[in-house]
């Protein structure tokens, strides 16, 4: 009896259906080179007119920040002097009404 129950149990192994999946190993453990990366540290605009993100669209070594309108559009890389001119992301109180941010050495709120 027990001869029989493993012979059907390989029997019934060998008829697993073969994969039909055209993805490999390979290309799973490439992580985000292969799916793409994901827009990261999310922040409003101070004036909540866009949002701002750190994204790699274009696979390059470092992220860089991007924003986008609410009004509409495509993403937009954000030029290095814009960058100079936005405050820290900062931390906001719990109610979530005043924000604390440093800027050149001075902390504002």
């Amino acid at each position: 009896m027990l001869l029989f129950a493993l012979g059907n149990g390989s029997a019934i192994l060998a008829q697993t259906p073969a994969n039909r999946s055209k993805l490999t190993i390979e290309q799973i453990m490439q992580g985000d080179r292969f799916v793409g990366y994901l827009p990261e540290d999310v922040r409003w605009a101070e004036d909540n007119s866009a949002v701002f993100f750190t994204w790699n669209p274009h696979m390059a070594p470092l992220r860089s920040l991007y924003k986008i309108d609410l009004k509409g559009g495509q993403p937009q890389e954000v030029s290095i002097e814009e960058q100079k001119k936005l405050p820290d992301p900062g931390v906001y109180n719990k109610a979530g009404s005043l924000l604390l941010y440093e800027k050149d050495g001075d902390i504002f709120y």
